[in-house]
């Protein structure tokens, strides 16, 4: 392998998250070097429609990610911003929506580091994102406000989300973005991340696995 990568790795969505494989971590952050989460409705409903409309294994893509140096760290995730804040933004709307107290607690164990914590698994470096974020996990974003264009943005996409999500059969969608099928390719503790995001994401090209072994 190139330095720097240490392994590549297909998982499911929900192994990725919850940190359940020797390949993932239960915290993840997002790093304020890469673009803002910058997905309108039309990416979203784009997105949830194929996860409706194919297998419940459907291949969301690759995700980079940085591995912590301690074991109570967070892993980086150096590419897949876009498609993990909107999964998640998912799982909360399936959260606040459901009566089934089976999937309240599934998705629970998902979103936080354990099911009866208030400590989300997912966390952002960017000032403000992390409050915005614990709003919308607790369903309190009707009085938020903020001035910052970037968090404005993350609220009107979860208020989208809950539009596009209102009427659908949230259980199946549930049982599919478990079972989501992506590839973690993982760097040590010590590569330089933001070298290989910007590398990544300066190409219309997607890279795939092979190219970054």
């Amino acid at each position: 392998m190139s330095s720097g990568i240490k392994n590549v790795k297909k998982l499911s969505f929900k192994d990725f998250i919850s940190g359940s494989s020797e390949y993932s971590s239960p915290r993840l952050k997002i790093l304020d070097f890469q673009r803002n989460f910058v997905w309108g409705r039309k990416q979203i409903v784009k997105f949830f429609d194929s996860i409706i409309e194919n297998d419940s294994d459907f291949y969301i893509g690759n995700f980079v990610i940085q591995e912590s140096e301690g074991s109570g760290g967070s892993n980086l995730i150096v590419d897949g911003q876009q498609r993990i804040v909107t999964i998640s933004l998912f799982l909360i709307t399936i959260l606040h929506l459901t009566n089934e107290i089976k999937v309240q607690n599934e998705i629970k164990n998902l979103l936080f580091l354990t099911p009866l914590s208030k400590n989300p698994r997912l966390s952002f470096s960017r000032k403000g994102m992390n409050g915005v974020y614990k709003n919308i996990l607790n369903n309190k974003i009707s009085n938020f406000a903020s001035e910052d264009k970037l968090l404005k943005n993350v609220l009107t996409r979860f208020r989208a989300v809950k539009k596009i999500l209102r009427g659908k059969d949230i259980q199946s969608l549930f049982e599919k973005i478990k079972k989501l099928q992506l590839i973690t390719i993982n760097c040590s503790s010590t590569h330089d991340v933001a070298t290989l995001y910007q590398g990544l994401n300066s190409t219309s090209k997607k890279l795939e696995p092979a190219e970054l072994i």
